[in-house]
């Protein structure tokens, strides 16, 4: 997949739950697939008993079966990264401790430690949405029916870039490694698009419906300055534990 289409979508939290079982992560399939090749060779469907539709069916799911693979070994990943930093080492500690081969780190992050950076970078923007989407659901009735005032977003935006960087605290030592692999070059238009994203999304749950270029282009400016001021709050208040 290209550079810039390999974020295309955010795990909900309910796909990000639950440890990883050998059992119901890892089918017979994908296990012959990534343990032992000659078991994979007597997996291969024949020509002459499948049809294309069937083997096209059989394509995807084992993608969809990769795809959940892949979110579940991360995310589990994410709990050894304050040990081993954001690298291959998290991502076979996840393993090794699921019971899982070490080599699916290949299937994990076969761009390397980037991967791993992103994939909590856009599941915690999910985790984020989510819970905005909460919020605006269990506001009073008046507060959903109406335009928000000035004060009222502020309120909002603050909530919301809180809650979002709090997400950050469990690596919050490993960060610096995170934001310096994000802003290699090779690597600028997905962090940059998953920091317009989580603006974009930000201000859209915040209420504004804004279209005006020059406002948008203002509003994204405001909140990435309120995203480093909440920074830094957070930042103190953690050196002060």
């Amino acid at each position: 997949a290209s550079r810039n289409t390999r974020v295309q979508f955010l795990p909900t939290h309910e796909q990000l739950s639950g440890r990883i079982s050998p059992t119901s992560a890892l089918p017979s399939l994908l296990a012959a697939r990534y343990i032992s090749s000659e078991t994979e060779n007597v997996h291969q469907p024949q020509q002459s008993t499948f049809t294309s539709g069937a083997n096209q069916n059989a394509t995807l799911e084992w993608e969809a079966a990769d795809m959940d693979l892949r979110i579940r070994v991360l995310e589990s990943a994410i709990s050894f990264v304050p040990i081993h930093g954001w690298s291959r080492l998290s991502v076979e500690a996840a393993c090794q401790a699921n019971g899982l081969p070490s080599g699916l780190h290949t299937l994990a992050m076969p761009q390397g430690p980037i991967d791993l950076v992103l994939h909590f970078y856009a599941s915690r923007n999910q985790r984020l949405a989510d819970t905005m989407t909460e919020w605006n659901v269990t506001a009073s009735p008046q507060t959903r029916t109406r335009r928000p005032s000035p004060e009222e977003v502020d309120e909002f935006l603050y909530r919301a870039l809180k809650y979002r960087l709090e997400q950050n605290i469990p690596v919050l030592n490993e960060w610096p490694q995170a934001l310096g692999l994000l802003a290699l070059p090779s690597n600028l238009p997905s962090s940059v698009g998953l920091l317009a994203q989580l603006v974009d999304e930000i201000w859209a749950q915040a209420g504004d419906r804004s279209t005006d270029l020059k406002a948008a282009s203002s509003m994204v400016r405001d909140g990435v300055v309120a995203f480093g001021n909440v920074t830094c709050n957070i930042l103190r208040l953690s050196r002060r534990r």
